[in-house]
C-alpha cells in the first residue's frame, strides 16, 4: 500500500504530507499495518486539507479511491471498513490519545476531532447559561426597537436573541440587512448596559474594515453607540493576540469585552473558532455573521456551514443550536423573483442544469459565452461598458487589471 500511495503523490493524485502521513501509522503499528488502515490515513489527511475536518465513511465505500485502478484502492463494505479501524492500535475511540479517532461512522484525525467536540461543548455551555427572558427584560427590547427603522421578523429575532442569549448566530446574503441588523443589536444591547465593552472583528483585515465602515455610517455622530463602538475592528487573531504561534488571550485570560461581534464568520476554521470561544469569557455576548453560502474557510472545518445547516433559525428544529440561529431571508437589494434572486438561489442549491437555464434565458442576466481560456477585447469590452452604464465608471479592479493587458481593447476604456 505504502508504495502505492508514494506512486500517487508522484503523479500529485496525493499530497506528500497524507503520503507521509500514511506512511507514519504505517511504521508505528505494532507488527504488520492493515493495508485498508494505511489507506484510510491517508484519506482523512488529505481531507482535512482540502477543508474538512473528518471523513464519512459510508461516502466511500464501494468506491475506488484517488482515481486509481488498483484494487489495493476500492473500499470494503462499511462494517469490514469499521471491524479494520477499530483493529488498529492507532486508531482510537472519542477522548484516546491516539493519532486517528473514530466516532461512530466518521473518523479524523484526532486533533480535528478534539477542536471539534471543544466547540460543541463551549457552544452548549454558552447556551445552556443564556440568561432567562424575563418580561421586563422583553419590555426594554421592545421598547427601543419601537424606534428608528422598521426590521423585518428575521431581523427582530436576531436582535432579541443577542440580547437574551450569550452565543446568537445570523446568516444572510449580500443585501439581506447584516448590518442594519448588528446596528440595532448593539443599540439594544447598549440601553440594557449603558457600560458595555463592544469588539470587533473578523478573519482578515481588508472584512474587518469593511464591517467597520459599514457600521459607522449607520451610526449617527450624536448616537450614543457611536461612544462606545471601538475605534477599529480588528482582525481575528489581532483580537485574540496570536505572537509566535500562541493566542495571548485564552480560557485562563479571557478577553476583557462583553460583547465580541464577529463577521465573516464563514471564513472561521474550526480551530480558530475554538481559540475564539475559548478567549470570549463565559458572561459575554458572542454574535458572529455570515453567509453560510460564501466564504468557507480555508483550513479544515466549515463551521459557520455546519451550525447553521442543522438548525434553520428555530422553524420545527429541536436541536439546542436552533434557537439561537437566525436566517435572514428577505433580499433588499433585489427582489425575490428577481432573475439574479433565482440564479442566485440554485447555484446555492447546487443546480448546475437550472443555472445554466437561467443565464441562457436572457431574463435579466448576460452570459457571454467564451470558448478560449481568457476573455478576449469584445467580452471585456462588453463587461465594461455594463459596469459603466450602471454605475457611470467600472468598480471592478479586477477586470480593469486584466483589460489593461488585452490588445484590442480600447485604452478609454480601461484608463478609469
Amino acid at each position: 500500500m505504502i508504495e502505492i500511495l508514494r506512486q500517487l503523490a508522484r503523479r500529485g493524485d496525493l499530497a506528500w504530507l497524507s503520503y507521509h502521513f500514511a506512511e507514519f501509522v504505517a511504521q508505528h503499528s505494532p507488527g504488520e499495518a492493515d493495508p485498508l488502515a494505511i489507506l484510510s490515513a491517508a484519506l482523512v489527511c488529505e481531507a482535512s486539507q482540502q477543508g474538512s475536518a473528518c471523513i464519512h465513511l459510508p461516502a466511500y465505500t464501494g468506491t475506488t479511491v484517488f482515481d486509481g485502478a488498483q484494487a489495493e484502492l476500492a473500499i470494503p463494505s462499511l462494517e469490514t471498513w469499521i471491524e479494520c479501524l477499530q483493529l488498529t492500535p492507532l486508531v482510537g475511540v472519542p477522548g484516546e490519545h491516539c493519532p486517528l479517532t473514530l466516532e461512530r461512522e466518521r473518523l479524523y484525525l484526532n486533533r480535528y476531532w478534539w477542536y471539534e467536540h471543544r466547540v460543541a461543548e463551549q457552544i452548549l455551555a454558552r447556551l445552556a447559561a443564556s440568561p432567562a427572558s424575563d418580561s421586563q427584560h422583553m419590555v426594554d427590547i421592545d421598547s427601543h426597537l419601537a424606534g428608528g427603522s422598521e426590521l423585518d421578523a428575521d431581523q427582530r429575532r436576531s436582535v432579541e436573541l443577542a440580547a437574551n442569549q450569550r452565543f446568537s448566530v445570523v446568516s444572510g446574503g449580500p443585501g439581506s440587512g447584516k448590518t442594519s441588523t448588528v446596528v440595532r443589536m448593539l443599540s439594544v444591547l447598549l440601553a440594557l448596559d449603558p457600560d458595555i465593552r463592544i469588539a470587533l472583528s473578523a478573519p482578515t483585515g481588508k472584512a474587518a474594515a469593511r464591517m467597520f465602515d459599514s457600521i459607522r455610517q449607520q451610526v449617527g455622530s450624536d448616537d450614543p453607540l457611536r461612544q462606545q463602538l471601538p475605534e477599529e475592528a480588528t482582525t481575528l487573531h489581532r483580537l485574540l493576540g496570536y505572537h509566535n504561534g500562541r493566542f495571548v488571550f485564552d480560557a485562563d485570560q479571557p478577553l476583557p469585552f462583553d460583547c465580541v461581534v464577529v463577521d465573516e464568520a464563514s471564513m472561521i476554521d474550526l480551530k480558530l473558532m475554538h481559540h475564539l470561544l475559548d478567549a470570549v469569557p463565559p458572561t459575554a455576548r458572542l454574535i458572529l455573521l455570515g453567509d453560510r453560502d460564501q466564504l468557507a474557510s480555508v483550513s479544515a472545518g466549515n463551521v459557520l456551514g455546519d451550525i447553521t445547516g442543522h438548525g434553520l433559525g428555530g422553524t420545527d428544529v429541536e436541536l439546542p443550536i436552533a434557537a439561537a440561529l437566525t436566517l435572514l431571508r428577505h433580499n433588499y437589494r433585489f427582489g425575490s423573483d428577481s432573475a439574479i434572486a433565482q440564479l442566485a438561489n440554485e447555484v446555492n442549491r447546487g443546480n448546475v442544469a437550472r443555472s445554466v437555464e437561467l443565464m441562457q434565458s436572457g431574463n435579466g442576466l448576460l452570459w457571454h459565452r467564451q470558448s478560449a481560456a481568457a476573455p478576449g477585447a469584445d467580452v471585456l469590452g462588453s463587461w465594461l461598458a455594463d459596469c459603466e452604464a450602471i454605475t457611470g465608471r467600472c468598480r471592478f479592479a479586477s477586470i480593469q487589471r486584466y483589460a489593461r493587458h488585452c490588445p484590442g481593447l480600447p485604452r478609454s476604456r480601461v484608463a478609469r
